[in-house]
């Protein structure tokens, strides 16, 4: 197979080669060393920037439930300098007249990795991983350097099961060449409802970072805060996110009543549960927490309301002092009354500050028993390693590896009618347990969420949505300026004028949430088959399969036995 010129004139470009062994069954060209090399590349495998094209590429084809969203990936080298390289996928045809007309194309963007995760990182730092999914129509691709590109298909809810064929057809210049891209889409139905409950805390309280990032301020009196968020909201959804970290003090405003006592102005609260309900993400609402700190200290600050000389002011108090419980005792109050009265009250979760320790449980009881006083039909939820809190938590969140040496306590929690999640950060990071770094595995992001489908965990949250930095996010994916984090652990999208640019392992985050829903949809229905599908990939939280092959018929398998 040949790129090839539209005028067909002889010459170096009518006798480039591309790699195409899919498309040749059972021949394999080896290119001269003037050749451009095109190639599929299973979606869960990483591209690096001098991966080399297989002998035998395999053929790409993507097994999808309808209503599903799945991806493909091809990648391009070239030994001369390509310039204007682009990248088109026209719909898919299936049976009959049906087809797939939702196809995206993204380039896939290399950023530096300064420092390795743990000793299982894929290559040794400092390197390049890709990660951001970028948007540009064309790209100039350097001699000598591998560039994946990454495609995404929407299958429609009604779509008609069976095969849909299609072309990546790739062009630079005058030249082009083209490769098979196939959907097999089964009759297994992806459910629009989503049961399991994802929370990806989102950046909008940092207005210093967040205005470099928008270049307005970043405040919800302003119209463009509004815009972003939208942009931002959509995004989420997308990917199947459900529950909001909201920053109540951010946006329920107090004024003094004249007595001494505050009173609570809530629209720009009830703005943003509107424009998160609208788009689908709420599910649920996820109260900020009520007092800040850091891990396992017991000098928690936080920044209240007080009335002075009548008039309503913010200070930062001890978290555990008289005047920040005279606050709640004001705030809690209004705060239940009017989640109630907008019929929120079942859909709310309340933090009181992040990860208590067994240093500073009292201190967390102490505060909870203040909610419980004051809001008593408010329900609580917090990430925690701490196995004290048993009366003073409704939701607990533990840490992966927490979760994994405590499972029996957990499941003793929902026995007793409780809600358990897991949660995961710049922890675990011992390489046995899966994360979403930058430098691990993508299949260690996708199958997270098997690990909510085979122990029964019913949320997964992670600190890093947005939480870029004041440095440029493309350039330092680790370091927030005072301590080194994990490459990647801050953020799994990037920022772009007026929203986000997604990431691969952002994508492969919605797919391994997909496939918790049509776990638990064969569960219902066969709990043996369901059981046999998660062991086949997932043995235990530290026992799993990284091969993109075996994975692959797992999730064949698994659909296979959705459509009988």
């Amino acid at each position: 197979m040949r790129w090839s010129s539209p005028r067909a004139s002889p010459g170096p470009i009518a006798t480039l080669v591309i790699l195409a062994g899919a498309a040749m069954p059972g021949k394999v060209i080896q290119p001269p060393e003037s050749a451009i090399q095109l190639w599929p590349v299973d979606s869960m495998v990483k591209v690096f920037e001098d991966t080399k094209p297989p002998a035998k590429p395999a053929a790409l084809v993507i097994d999808a439930a309808r209503n599903e969203v799945v991806s493909a990936q091809f990648a391009v080298r070239a030994a001369q300098a390509l310039t204007g390289l682009r990248c088109t996928v026209a719909a898919l045809a299936g049976p009959g007249r049906a087809k797939i007309e939702d196809v995206q194309v993204r380039f896939v963007g290399f950023v530096p990795v300064r420092k390795n995760s743990d000793a299982s990182a894929l290559r040794k730092a400092p390197t390049r991983y890709g990660d951001p999914l970028l948007e540009e129509a064309k790209l100039d691709l350097p001699a000598g350097k591998t560039q994946p590109v990454w495609i995404t298909v929407r299958v429609p809810k009604k779509a008609r099961p069976g095969e849909y064929v299609g072309q990546a057809c790739f062009r630079a210049g005058r030249r082009e060449a083209a490769l098979p891209l196939t959907v097999q889409v089964h009759k297994a139905l992806l459910p629009d409802k989503r049961t399991l409950w994802v929370t990806n805390w989102t950046c909008v309280g940092s207005r210093d970072r967040m205005e470099l990032v928008t270049r307005f301020p970043w405040r919800p009196t302003e119209k463009g805060y509004w815009t972003v968020l939208r942009a931002y909201t959509r995004n989420m959804a997308a990917h199947r996110q459900n529950v909001i970290l909201t920053p109540i003090f951010e946006l329920i405003a107090a004024q003094a009543d004249g007595r001494d006592r505050l009173a609570f102005d809530f629209r720009h609260f009830d703005r943003w549960v509107r424009l998160f309900q609208e788009e689908g993400v709420i599910g649920r609402i996820e109260g900020g927490h009520l007092a800040g700190g850091r891990y396992g200290t017991t000098d928690h600050r936080s920044t209240v309301w007080v009335v002075e000389k009548g008039k309503a002011v913010r200070k930062q108090l001890s978290s555990w002092g008289r005047p920040h419980k005279d606050f709640l005792a004001q705030f809690l109050p209004a705060l239940q009354a009017h989640l109630a009265q907008k019929g929120w009250l079942n859909i709310y979760l309340q933090h009181v500050f992040d990860e208590p320790t067994s240093k500073n449980a009292d201190r967390y009881k102490e505060l909870a028993a203040v909610v419980k006083q004051h809001a008593p039909r408010l329900r609580t939820v917090e990430a925690t390693h701490c196995h004290e809190l048993v009366g003073s938590i409704d939701t607990w969140v533990p840490q992966l590896d927490h979760y994994s040496h405590k499972l029996a306590f957990y499941r003793g929690r929902q026995e007793a009618g409780e809600e358990v999640w897991f949660y995961t950060c710049c922890g675990p990071r011992d390489g046995r347990f899966m994360n979403r770094f930058m430098d691990y595995h993508l299949l260690k992001v996708r199958l997270l969420h098997w690990v909510n489908a085979k122990y029964g965990a019913a949320g997964y949250l992670h600190w890093g949505w947005n939480q870029w930095t004041r440095r440029n996010p493309f350039e330092d994916v680790e370091n927030d300026g005072k301590s080194w984090l994990p490459p990647g652990d801050r953020y799994i999208v990037y920022p772009s004028p007026g929203g986000v640019l997604d990431s691969i392992r952002h994508e492969a985050m919605l797919e391994g949430i997909q496939d918790y829903e049509l776990l638990k949809l064969l569960a219902a229905r066969s709990p043996e088959k369901a059981r046999a599908v998660m062991d086949s990939v997932v043995r235990s939280f530290t026992d799993y399969r990284l091969d993109a092959a075996e994975f692959r018929a797992a999730r064949r398998a698994l659909l296979t036995a959705l459509s009988q």
